[in-house]
């Protein structure tokens, strides 16, 4: 009856130990990155671009309350030019035909 080692090394493909080991890490190195490929890689992805669509939320979020605070001032302003355009005696009131 023959030893482990000696059993192993007749029935195999591989000639070396080290020759089986190399082709067990290529293996578990190919099935590691098709995981990444089908599982994380596509999360990754996703995770960036929410992150993006919420800078550019964040961003028009900013310009509009930024508006808003300048609202009541250019009404003021609004209001006061088109008084004055009004008492200016351009401004022909009443219908157009």
């Amino acid at each position: 009856m023959a030893s482990g080692t000696e059993a192993l090394g007749k029935g195999t493909v591989f000639s070396a130990p080290w020759v089986s080991r190399a082709t067990a890490f290529g293996i578990l190195a190919g099935v590691l990155m098709v995981i990444y490929a089908v599982l994380i890689g596509p999360l990754v992805a996703a995770y960036g671009e929410v992150n993006g669509a919420i800078a550019q939320s964040t961003e028009l979020l900013d310009r509009y309350q930024r508006v808003i605070g300048q609202h009541s001032a250019l009404k003021v302003k609004f209001d006061q030019v088109n008084a004055a355009h009004t008492q200016s005696g351009f401004y022909v009131p009443g219908d157009t035909d």
